[in-house]
């Protein structure tokens, strides 16, 4: 029971200090004068009831439009054609910048659609781990990176049901990995050649 009263009483003790030095603080930082507003004289921006306005007191500069189209009836003269260039393409500078790799619609295609960060200028994609990877379809010849047209090659519509049938899948192989464990398996669908 002491213990109760001597914690109520060092809270009173403290709550009683503090309201005293609010006080303190309030009668110091008071002012006689009470605090005046420096724009209440003037006009309102904002009115309750609508203002009337007369546009010909507005003194506003008309820009010209960004865009000038010649009226249809008005032939164009010498003044009015394009000019050409001042620093025309330098052909022998811009000639020799070597051109990027071109991959096959259907290569690009199939990894577009494969992979959603796929970037058709260099062939890659971004994986979970972070770094780009290249994309290889089963329309890509990997050693000379051209589109092939092999007989065995899969068709598209079975690259689509292997795909969405086995998680696992790779197109490189046409194979995937049984959920049981062991070898890679080669896919076989009713859409196959």
């Amino acid at each position: 029971m002491k213990e109760f009263l001597s914690a109520l009483l060092a809270i009173a003790t403290v709550i009683s200090i503090c309201i005293f030095g609010m006080r303190v603080a309030t009668n110091a930082t008071a002012s006689d004068a009470p605090h005046k507003f420096a724009s209440l004289d003037a006009p309102s921006l904002w009115t309750s009831e609508p203002v009337r306005i007369d546009p010909r007191t507005q003194n506003y500069e008309r820009l010209p439009s960004l865009v000038s189209v010649a009226p249809p009836s008005r032939q164009l003269s010498a003044r009015d054609t394009p000019r050409p260039a001042a620093n025309p393409i330098d052909v022998t500078t811009t000639g020799s910048v070597e051109s990027q790799p071109s991959f096959p619609s259907a290569d690009a295609e199939w990894c577009r659609q494969k992979y959603r960060s796929y970037h058709a200028e260099d062939n890659t994609y971004r994986p979970f781990s972070g770094k780009r990877r290249t994309c290889l379809s089963p329309y890509l010849d990997t050693s000379s990176g051209t589109a092939v047209a092999v007989a065995d090659q899969p068709t598209p519509d079975h690259l689509s049901w292997c795909s969405q049938r086995y998680a696992s899948y790779d197109p490189a192989d046409n194979t995937y990995q049984p959920f049981g464990g062991g070898p890679r398996r080669p896919c076989v669908s009713s859409q196959a050649q």
